[in-house]
Parts: C-alpha cells; structure tokens; sequence
C-alpha cells in the first residue's frame, strides 16, 4: 500500500491533490485515476478531452497521466479514424499548454533574475 495523488491538469491550470490516496500499487493507482476521470469527464466531454490526470507518487513525483479523451465514452459510436483524430486533436492541445506553462514558467525565472541583477548594481 502506498500513498498517490492524482492531480488534474486542465488546460493552464494545474491542480494538485493535497490529500492523496491509498492504492495498492501502481496499477490499482492507474484504475483509480481512471475511475476519476470517468466521473469528471461525464456530461462535459467536449469540454475536457485534453484534460490530464497526473498520477504521482508520495514525494509528488510523477509516475504516469493520461488524456480523458481515453475515457470519453461518447466517442465509441464513431467510426475508427474520427476516434483517432480527436485523440491526436487532444494530445495535440495538452502538448501545447505543457509548453505554454514551461514558457511562462522560464520568463518568470528570467524576470526574477533581471531584477536581482537590476538590485545588486
């Protein structure tokens, strides 16, 4: 038994698990996650195809995530390639904020670094 969180990343947003959960392993921790996504996904799946469960360990690091497209129910009545292109479309978009959030991230660092240096003259 060990302790995971399961922290949601919805578009720019990043929200963590402050509680965590008590899993059996890894791979009761993936059907949880999963289970998870299912309940949120429900009634809003266009909404949040490219939303992400983050799962992690005690120390908050990241073990695995996945896309919700991948529990999107809805889309089992389409054919194959309509299926494929909107999980690529997912995947594309989730891509996309990942570096969006490492830009803003490193912009932060370098503003911070240019006011100190700004400070110590």
């Amino acid at each position: 038994m060990a302790v995971y969180f399961f922290n949601l990343k919805q578009n720019n947003v990043l929200i963590r698990d402050r509680n965590g959960t008590i899993c059996e392993n890894d791979e009761s921790a993936r059907d949880h996650a999963r289970g998870v996504a299912k309940e949120l996904i429900r009634h809003r799946e266009v909404g949040c195809r490219a939303w992400r469960l983050q799962v992690c360990n005690v120390l908050q690091t990241p073990l695995f995530e996945f896309l919700f497209v991948d529990e999107d129910e809805t889309l089992d009545a389409l054919p194959p390639r309509m299926r494929d292109n909107i999980r690529t479309l997912s995947a594309t978009f989730a891509s996309t904020w990942d570096g969006l959030n490492r830009m803003r991230r490193v912009s932060g660092q370098l503003q911070q670094e240019e006011t100190l240096t700004n400070q110590a003259r």
